[in-house]
C-alpha cells in the first residue's frame, strides 16, 4: 500500500468560503496567507494561491526589494477604502505573507511581493530544540543554554547568583562566603547589615593598592 499519495504541486490549496470571495481578495488562515484568484461563491470549493507573485494593495509604507511583507487585515490601503486590509512592514499584530520584489515608496498603491507564507507556517512549528546540535530544552526562567563540548544545553543558572525572566542576574550575600566574612591577609570584609573592613592598619603601610584607614577614610597606598 502506497505510504502517499500527490495531490498537486502546492502553489494553490483548497479553500470552501463562509461568504463570497472576489478574485484578489487576501485570505488569512492562521500563519497561513493566500489570494483568490477567481471569485469563489459561498459555501463553494474554490482555491487560494500561496506561491507566486502579486501586486498587493499596501498602506502608506516605503518597501525596500527583499524586505519582509505583512498583511493587515485591517489595514488602511493607499487610495483604498480606510480599514479593508494592506500591506504592511510592521511585523506585530499582523501576519507573514512574502517578500517585496521591487522598491515601493510610500505614496506606491501596491507592492510587488513573491508569497512565502507556507514556508513561514513551517517554521513556525519548529522550536530550538529541533536543532541537532541543542539537547533536551527547558523553558524555565533563569536558565541559559551553556556549550558542554559537543552541544548547546539548557542548564539552571546557579551558585551564587540567580537569573530572572528579564534577564536581570543578581548576586545573593553568600557570595561573600557563608561567614558573611572574606579574609585580606590580616584584614576582614564582615557583612552583617554594614560592609566593615576591619583591621585596617591605621596609617600608610607604603605598599602600593594597600589599604588603610585615615581617620575614617578608606585610602588606598600608592607605595610611596
Amino acid at each position: 500500500m502506497a505510504k502517499a499519495r500527490f495531490i498537486h504541486d502546492g502553489n494553490s490549496i483548497d479553500y470552501t468560503p463562509g461568504a463570497d470571495v472576489t478574485a484578489g481578495d487576501v485570505i488569512v488562515q492562521g500563519t497561513l496567507v493566500g489570494v483568490a484568484k477567481l471569485d469563489i461563491a459561498a459555501n463553494t470549493l474554490g482555491a487560494l494561491a500561496v506561491r507566486g507573485v502579486f501586486d498587493v494593495a499596501k498602506a502608506a509604507v516605503a518597501f525596500t526589494p527583499g524586505a519582509a511583507v505583512y498583511w493587515d487585515a485591517d489595514g488602511n490601503p493607499v487610495g483604498g477604502t480606510a480599514g479593508t486590509g494592506a500591506a504592511t512592514t510592521t511585523r506585530t499584530g499582523n501576519t507573514f505573507m512574502g517578500f517585496a520584489l521591487a522598491a515601493a515608496n510610500e505614496a506606491a498603491t501596491t507592492v510587488r511581493t513573491a508569497l512565502r507564507s507556507v514556508e513561514s507556517a513551517i517554521a513556525e512549528t519548529l522550536g530550538l530544540g529541533d536543532l541537532s546540535d541543542v539537547g533536551p530544552v527547558t523553558y524555565t526562567a533563569g536558565r541559559v543554554l551553556v556549550a558542554d563540548g559537543d552541544s548547546f544545553e539548557s542548564v539552571a543558572v546557579s551558585g551564587n547568583a540567580t537569573l530572572a525572566a528579564n534577564g536581570a542576574l543578581t548576586v545573593t550575600g553568600a557570595a561573600v562566603g557563608d561567614t558573611k566574612e572574606i579574609a585580606f591577609g590580616t584584614s576582614k570584609l564582615a557583612r552583617s547589615g554594614n560592609n566593615v573592613i576591619a583591621t585596617l592598619p591605621a596609617s600608610d603601610p607604603g605598599v602600593a593598592g594597600a589599604l588603610w584607614n585615615d581617620s575614617g577614610t578608606l585610602k588606598v597606598s600608592t607605595g610611596t
